[in-house]
Formats: C-alpha cells, structure tokens, sequence
C-alpha cells in the first residue's frame, strides 16, 4: 500500500503541475488580444493620458479639466528599455462659475449628511448614524440643517422636499422619451416617496448622495491636491500647448493616446473644447489648436494616425478571464505566486457582498507590487498606467508557468467536469481505478473527509517582475 501510495503522489504531482486546461485556454485567448495591440501600436509613440476634474459629471454646468497628465515613449522593440520621449502636466486656472458654485455645493453635502443621518468616514465611505427618534431638525438663518438650535422646525414632507430639491441638481429629469424607457433616479425616488415606500427612499437618497453631492468640488480639489501646486495655466494655454506637444511628436512617427477608461478622459476633453468654443476668443492659433484636438479625441478608431485606445477594455478582454479562472483553483495550489498574487488584490467584494474581478488602477497595481506614484495626480496616474501596461504584457506573454508541488487531489467539481470513473488532473480527466487510489482519495470521493487546507510553505516560489 506504500508503494501505490507512493507511485499515486508521484503520478498526481507530475500531471497536476501542468496548468490547467481552461486556464491555457485562457492565456491563449489573452496572448492573441495582446498581440493584435503590439502588431497595431508597435510603431506608433504611445501617448499615456489622463485629466482631474472637478466631478464625475461631464455635463454639470461646473465641470472643467483641473490638470492634463501625458507622459509619451517610443515603445520600441523591448517595452522595459522605452525610450521617453516627453511629459505634459500643467494645472488649469478654475473658472469663476467653478469658484462661484463651490460655497453652495458644500453647503448642500453637510444638508444631506444631516437630513440622510449620514457621515463620511476618514476612507470617504457613508456611514449610517444611530436612529433618534425624539429628534427635532431645523434650518437656521444661513440655511444649515442641523439637529438642535435656533431656527425654523422642518416637519417630514418639507425634510424630503429639501432632500429632493439638491439630489435633482445632480440627478435630472430625462426627456419625456426617456423617461418613458426608463425613470430618472429622481423620479424613481419621488415614486418612492408617493408609494410611502420610506425604506427604500433613504436607501435610494444615500445612495444618491454618495455619488454625487459627497463628490462635490471642494472634495475633488481636497482629493487631487490641487492647491498648492505651481503653474497654473488658463484653459486657452493648454488647449494650445496640448495641441503643439502632440503635434511635435507625431512629426516623428503616428501616436496613439492610451489612458486606463479613456471613455472618461475623453469626454473630459470634449467638454473642455465645447466650454472653450463657447468663449468666442478671436484667436488664430487658440482655433487651430482646438480643431487638431477635436480631431485627435473624436476618433474612435484604433487604427489610425491619431488612435486613442482605453486599457480598461484590454484588461477586460485579456486580463479578467485570467484571473476568474485563477480564483476558481488557487485554494489548490494550481497558481504560482504572481497570479495568486493578483487574484488577492483584483478580486473584491461589492456592496451586496458578491466576489467580482476588477480591472481598477489599484487593485492591478497593488497585484504586480507597482510603487504608488501619488494617487489623484494626473501626471502620477500615467506613470502608474504604463508600468502596469508593461506589467500585463509581459505576464500574459509570458504565460502560464508549471507548478511543481500543487495540493494533491481532483480540483473542484464546478471547476471541470470529467465522466464518471475518472478525475480532473491537470489539463486532462484521468482513468483511475478505485482500487489503486489512496485511502484518502477514496475517503475524499466519498465525501467522508473536507478538502485539505492549502498550506502556502507548498506554494511555488517565482520573483515578481
């Protein structure tokens, strides 16, 4: 029985070391997806970009650009030997209808904390206040909500009125088409409200608020630090020096804007060049510039001298599948460390408590032990981008390694499915008759025995690149 024993482990081990077959299906599918983006860009200047805003909301009336962040290469032959070619990074004079509107909006943000019986925790997540019941809100003289004091009593209807008033200022009314398709979040709250459905109305207002009025001007300029810096330009210098710094390097060969959501950073700049056309300044080489950059951010297609290209999507179509099919076996010592690695940082919990994979800057950056450059800088942002596209790259072409100790046994039922009599090993269902399988395989098949803790001294020890 030793020696079955024995020549099983030996057996288990050499077939399990190869990974398995649905994760290099997975490798193999992100290896063609990084190769078509190597055969498109490979003699294109890469142009990482990125912008701070003042909100999340490009068609609110205080939306501008803050900061522009580009950082450009030459990616060359070998990305770990680019050649840099140039850095943009000016912060943007806020206009005075921003500076105007900053007051009020702040003013709205401590309303609502009061009147949701919320508070924004020091990790800006909402936090929910104890319940008092006896508790008498009022709005004093300078229009502050508060919760003793001098001022006029607000009775329930006028409390969500006033709650309403402020969230559909950053939650409008749709057409009357749309509406029709599907109800604004104002009117679904409103709807709330007239159903006397009160539960699912504070659920929907808090929720509201967190994405909207807590990220108010004040905190997007607290977040990105963008007091305090040097060089603060007006919107028409750098409209103009954007458009000579891409001009100058596309002198040189075609370029390509990469930026990690470039779906965000480019409706930024859109609404950049609408607000400067909507100054009317009579200015030759300011008209210019805009027009070159309108060109530049309104195309969409990747194959073209001016391409713009968003590494979300790459990851989504590349990097996830890899991960997920990571996630389902590393409690079985199927993944070396660098993927382990990953699965630990991209997989996160939601808030209704379900495991997904996200492809966020962070969690990618935290997983390839990327150095934090300073988060909420735009030019920090595009540091970080490259490094992590370099990182991505080289993992997925590198591919799935061997693991040379993985935990003994057959991986889970949900993982891989195999006929009847036999067991998932590495890539392939293997023949095993039961009368030369160890005890606590057939213990384990039984399902008289729990599956055994993955011990980390058995892990494959790889150094992260």
């Amino acid at each position: 029985m030793k020696l079955i024993m024995e020549s099983w482990r030996r057996y288990l081990t050499e077939q399990t070391a190869v990974p398995p077959v649905e994760l290099l299906e997975k490798y193999k599918k992100a290896q063609a997806k990084i190769e078509a983006f190597l055969d498109t860009y490979d003699d294109y200047i890469w142009v990482y970009y990125d912008t701070e805003t003042t909100g999340l909301k490009h068609g609110a009336p205080t939306f501008q650009v803050t900061q522009h962040g580009a950082f450009a290469i030459d990616p060359g032959n070998n990305l770990s030997n680019f050649k840099e070619l140039g850095k943009f990074n000016p912060m943007q004079v806020l206009d005075t209808r921003v500076t105007d509107a900053i007051p009020g909006q702040q003013k709205e943000a401590e309303n609502l904390k009061v009147l949701l019986n919320v508070e924004v925790g020091e990790d800006g997540q909402l936090k929910k206040l104890p319940i008092d019941r006896k508790q008498t809100l009022v709005v004093d003289k300078e229009g502050l909500v508060k919760t003793s004091g001098v001022g006029r009593k607000l009775y329930f209807n006028q409390k969500l009125d006033m709650i309403e008033d402020i969230l559909v200022k950053y939650w409008p009314e749709k057409s009357p088409e749309q509406e029709a398709k599907k109800p604004s979040m104002i009117n679904r709250l409103r709807k709330h409200r007239q159903d006397r459905k009160f539960a699912q109305y504070f659920r929907n207002a808090t929720f509201m608020f967190d994405k909207g009025p807590k990220f108010n001007i004040a905190t997007a300029l607290e977040m990105t630090r963008y007091y305090g810096r040097d060089g603060y330009n007006t919107r028409k210098q750098n409209i103009i020096d954007f458009s000579e710094f891409l001009k100058n390097l596309e002198a040189k060969k075609p370029i390509v804007l990469i930026a990690h959501n470039m779906v965000y950073d480019r409706k930024a700049m859109l609404r950049e060049l609408e607000i400067a056309e909507e100054d009317k300044i009579e200015d030759g080489a300011y008209l210019q510039a805009i027009t070159y950059l309108r060109d530049v951010f309104e195309d969409k297609g990747y194959k073209k001298p001016k391409g713009l290209f968003d590494t979300v999507q790459l990851f989504k179509q590349a990097l996830k599948p890899i991960i997920a099919e990571i996630v389902k076996i590393k409690n079985y010592a199927m993944e070396t460390d660098l993927e382990g690695q990953l699965a630990k940082y991209m997989e996160l919990i939601n808030d209704k408590g379900n495991k997904y994979v996200s492809v966020s800057l962070g969690p990618i950056t935290q997983g390839f032990k990327i150095p934090d450059e300073g988060w909420h800088d735009a030019l920090a942002d595009v540091i970080m981008t490259s490094k992590m596209l370099t990182a991505v790259i080289k993992f997925i072409q590198t591919g799935p390694q061997q693991v040379t100790d993985p935990i003994q046994g057959q991986l889970p039922a949900d993982y891989k499915d195999c006929p009847k009599g036999t067991y998932p090993v590495g890539d392939q269902c293997v023949d095993v008759d039961d009368e030369n399988l160890p005890d606590f395989l057939k213990r384990q098949k039984a399902g008289l025995t729990p599956r055994p803790e993955r011990d980390p001294a058995r892990q494959r020890k790889l150094p992260l690149e």
